[in-house]
């Protein structure tokens, strides 16, 4: 399994590396729409739901895109668990925390804790991500180990 990992072509793992990156953006962008703007009472009626839509639809075509890319590439090497687990799974994850961690501490400290529903999506959208790499890497990971100890018992002496 570890000599089919290396056999994988570059440009899968570009196009792996290159969709975590536009994944990580998207939540930088997600992070970035409820931001603190002056605005006239008029304007304040009409962005008090949301705020700054254009850059939560480009932070949503940017997870819907790279996400995409993820699933085919998933899909593609699902025998590989080794490859899934180091260039998929847990950078994904590493990615939707951060990007969780980045909205929680802008709520936190620039609207003390005054939470938008532009907020409100975007702390739903990360923790769906966080789950849906969270709980493959789990199992992957798990598989892993369970295999690693299979291989030890087989070269045991007897």
């Amino acid at each position: 399994m570890v000599y089919e990992e290396y056999c994988i072509p570059f440009r899968y793992k570009l196009s792996a590396t290159g969709s975590l990156w536009f994944l990580l953006f998207g939540f930088v962008l997600f992070s970035g729409t409820f931001t603190t703007i002056k605005l006239n009472t008029a304007e304040e009626v009409l962005i008090s739901k949301f705020q700054n839509i254009p850059m939560f639809v480009l932070g949503i075509l940017f997870c819907g895109a790279s996400s995409c890319a993820l699933i085919y590439l998933s899909w593609r090497f699902k025998n590989n668990s080794i490859w899934l687990v180091e260039r998929i799974l847990l950078p994904g994850f590493i990615n939707s925390a951060t990007g969780l961690g980045n909205t929680l501490i802008s709520v936190g400290t620039v609207h003390y804790w005054e939470v938008s529903a532009t907020a409100k999506s975007t702390i739903i959208i990360t923790t769906i991500y966080l789950g849906v790499f969270a709980f493959p890497l789990i199992w992957y990971s798990l598989s892993l180990w369970r295999m690693e100890g299979d291989q030890e018992k087989k070269n045991e002496l007897p």
